[in-house]
């Protein structure tokens, strides 16, 4: 003979399954009474409910605290890719023009991002940072009254300021010497020795190179404007 009223293990069933999950990762619901559970299990006549197993994961109410990524040489990896980009002339915006390099050759151009070339140097820093354009810049070192530091030396010391490390051959380290105090590189100016050609004379900015500086920035503001319309 079948009965509508639920049975007393389908009664147990439901009860369990309306508590909470587990303990390990509480909900805010209270929980349960022991002492109505006993009382309900001896009426009943069933066995007591075994506690529930852990859960894998915590409920979708749980809160989560903060989390610490951290990536090993992420700073190794990012300058890689930075002397990736420099490499294939990706989004370069500045030209160092020098003044001499091997065999006495003239008008040397390097390549580089302004804001890298700002990190690394509080010489290009001042300069860059004081018109602040958005447009490519050449920046031509002898208008600054450095046009002794040869195109060697400041490739050098790019690579320096790229990599983190660079080798310098014995022959050249008197002019990376010069330069990078002249240009005044962060992590090469500690332990370097300055040279009688590292310090310019230009140390005070005239007024004249800054306003050479302002006029070649504004010259290339104007042909970017005709490039875009």
């Amino acid at each position: 003979m079948s009965s509508s009223a639920p049975t007393s293990a389908s009664a147990a069933a439901a009860a369990a399954a309306s508590e909470p999950c587990s303990t390990l990762f509480a909900s805010n619901a209270p929980a349960p009474d022991a002492a109505s559970n006993s009382a309900s299990n001896s009426a009943s006549g069933s066995a007591p409910d075994a506690p529930d197993a852990p859960s894998a994961m915590p409920p979708a109410s749980s809160s989560i605290g903060p989390m610490c990524l951290y990536v090993k040489d992420h700073c190794a990896q990012l300058a890689t890719r930075l002397l990736d980009l420099r490499s294939s002339s990706s989004l370069v915006d500045l030209d160092i023009v020098c003044g001499s390099g091997v065999g006495g050759d003239s008008s040397q151009v390097h390549k580089a991002h302004k804001a890298v070339a700002a990190a690394a140097s509080k010489f290009f820093r001042d300069q860059l940072c004081r018109a602040n354009v958005n447009v490519p810049v050449l920046l031509r070192l002898e208008d600054f009254g450095l046009g002794a530091i040869t195109s060697e030396a400041v490739g050098y010391v790019l690579e320096f300021a790229y990599r983190g490390e660079v080798v310098i051959p014995g022959e050249r380290l008197s002019d990376v010497c010069a330069a990078a105090h002249a240009l005044e590189i962060h992590g090469l100016v500690e332990f370097l020795p300055q040279g009688s050609r590292s310090k310019p004379a230009c140390v005070g900015r005239a007024a004249a190179t800054s306003e050479a500086l302002t006029s070649t920035m504004h010259l290339q503001q104007v042909l970017a404007q005709d490039v875009n319309e």
